[in-house]
């Protein structure tokens, strides 16, 4: 089990993301687009990573379970807007 000290920082993890996320689902253009997006998402996984205490968390399973999500997003573009019942 990796010990606290042994885990990346956010600057650590968030450049290893960028760096081996798959180019042929993204591009640096689409994540310079939607920087907020990818910074949001990215932290999230970096808090899942950091934090977690049983188990420690595989970045690389993470980064696939984020190509497998951008991939079906964008090929299915959900629609921007809710439905005003959910709303």
């Amino acid at each position: 089990m990796l010990e606290q000290r042994d885990r990346l920082g956010i600057e650590e993890y968030r450049l290893h993301i960028y760096e081996n996320i798959s180019k042929i689902i993204i591009n640096k253009q689409y994540i310079e687009d939607n920087y907020d997006f990818f910074e949001k998402i990215i932290f999230k996984m970096w808090e899942d990573y950091d934090t977690s205490v049983l188990e420690p968390i595989s970045i690389t399973k993470q980064l696939k379970i984020l190509e497998m999500f951008l991939s079906v997003m964008l090929e299915y573009k959900p629609d921007n807007e809710l439905p005003e019942d959910i709303v």
